[in-house]
């Protein structure tokens, strides 16, 4: 009896030692390819650091298939060109830089990484590269030469880029002492003084006296149709469609324009994105990704986080909408100003 008490005891304190250890063991955080960035990134090798602060010197620079200057460049241009000045050299073509480096998880992405995209969602086929510039739990930002808004910078997760995401790549920077970088930190100051945010103004136009002018006369009559109703083929307050409302509005100025929305993304001055003012005219497809224009609508207000602008909606009629809002960034074509040539 002895002996049987004393194995009962040997085997409970085993299994008792079994269950305390599996409850006290961490989850491993093996290899997932989870859609969020690492840590909040700042430390960064020296070479990633000098490209990044080159991509970042092309901003605002229009798009330019082929291009490698401030003239006019395109989105492997920009990366060849920013790490050629750290001393590295990539491949020419976004295809060819996507299988040049260390493949990296987007979970462990850092500042100066390269990510790839392609045409649309799901694709495989790489057509599209950028350069992350901060890497957080919530959010990563890259720069890039966009075909339709020059070299911006954009955020990987949004509804645009998330689903065209394929892979990303960590170029060869060899041995480097990494640079810390300070990051303005969010939140309450200790100071007594609360520094009041600073208002979005709207950007100083650089439009001529004359055409600043004209461009009152649009705006004035394009506001005076909000709230009206979206009829095709409308152009009057009983009902109106998206290109009669611009037809209208450029009519009263005392300039006629073409009757469609495809026509009139032919005519004036094309405009990248980052030069937009008032009185521009920007269109749309029906899907993000869209190559064809079906939809137009007139720039009001441009400020530093802002693109209002007016048009007919089928859904809302006449209304005011922001160009950078998840419902129309994806689906921007191209943006032109009927003043010029």
């Amino acid at each position: 009896m002895k002996n049987y008490r004393h194995h009962l005891i040997i085997f409970l304190i085993g299994l008792l030692s079994i269950l305390v250890s599996c409850h006290s063991s961490k989850p491993s955080n093996g290899g997932t390819n989870d859609l969020r960035g690492g840590g909040a990134s700042t430390h960064i090798h020296p070479k990633a650091h000098k490209a990044i602060k080159t991509a970042q010197s092309y901003k605002g620079t229009k798009y330019k298939f082929g291009g490698t200057t401030k003239k006019g460049i395109d989105c492997s241009g920009l990366m060849c060109t920013s790490y050629k000045s750290a001393g590295i050299t990539l491949p020419r073509t976004s295809r060819d830089q996507s299988n040049h480096g260390k493949r990296v998880y987007i979970g462990s992405l850092q500042p100066g990484d390269l990510v790839f995209f392609g045409a649309s969602p799901k694709s495989k086929k790489v057509t599209h590269v950028g350069m992350v510039t901060r890497a957080s739990k919530s959010k990563v930002t890259f720069i890039h030469a966009s075909s339709s808004s020059g070299v911006v910078e954009s955020d990987l997760f949004s509804a645009y880029y998330k689903p065209r995401f394929i892979k990303a790549m960590r170029p060869p920077l060899g041995k480097g002492k990494y640079v810390e970088v300070k990051t303005k930190k969010k939140g309450k100051t200790k100071s007594k003084n609360k520094t009041k945010k600073k208002k979005d103004k709207p950007k100083k136009s650089t439009l001529s006296k004359k055409n600043r002018a004209i461009v009152r006369k649009v705006l004035k009559t394009a506001n005076s149709y909000k709230g009206t109703k979206y009829k095709f083929g409308g152009m009057s307050k009983k009902g109106m469609d998206c290109s009669g409302l611009v037809c209208a509005s450029y009519k009263k100025a005392g300039i006629t324009l073409p009757r469609t929305c495809k026509q009139q993304s032919t005519v004036g001055k094309r405009i990248y994105i980052g030069e937009l003012q008032p009185g521009d005219l920007v269109f749309f497809g029906a899907n993000p990704g869209s190559t064809t224009v079906n939809h137009v609508g007139i720039i009001k207000e441009v400020t530093n986080h802002k693109i209002i602008f007016i048009h007919a909606s089928t859904t809302n009629g006449v209304i005011e909408s922001d160009l950078t809002s998840p419902d129309y960034r994806p689906r921007y074509i191209k943006a032109v100003r009927p003043t010029e040539k």
